[in-house]
């Protein structure tokens, strides 16, 4: 499924910290729905952006960070009390730059292979 983001980023930080909350908070959710069914499985939300990353890692705003709406901001609770993982991808990685950025047909046939799609040699 996709969505567009609801709220307007002022910089490409915001909206990869808005993107990795909302996919924290549909991980959560699955999580929490697999457990349900007796599940046990865990998630870890991967970033290529070192500025989310870094804001998310922190607690609080400040500096150009100040105008980030609050919502946003349980990311930083919920990876300091460990309930949520997040990690590092290089971009060279990053499955999800096959939708978002241009890559060449290497690229594109490692990624979807990595995602379990079958790509045409």
């Amino acid at each position: 499924w996709s969505s567009t983001q609801a709220t307007i980023a002022l910089s490409s930080a915001d909206a990869e910290l808005y993107a990795m909350s909302k996919c924290a908070q549909q991980m959560a959710a699955l999580i929490s729905t697999a457990h349900d069914f007796g599940i046990e499985i865990n998630g870890v939300v991967h970033s290529d952006s070192t500025a989310a990353l870094g804001i998310a890692y922190r607690q609080g705003l400040g500096g150009k960070t100040r105008h980030v709406k609050v919502q946003y901001l349980w990311i930083q609770d919920a990876v300091l009390k460990k309930e949520q993982a997040i990690s590092t991808i290089g971009t060279h990685e990053n499955p999800a730059d096959m939708l978002t950025k241009f890559v060449g047909a290497e690229v594109l046939a490692k990624h979807a292979r990595a995602l379990g799609m079958m790509f045409p040699p």
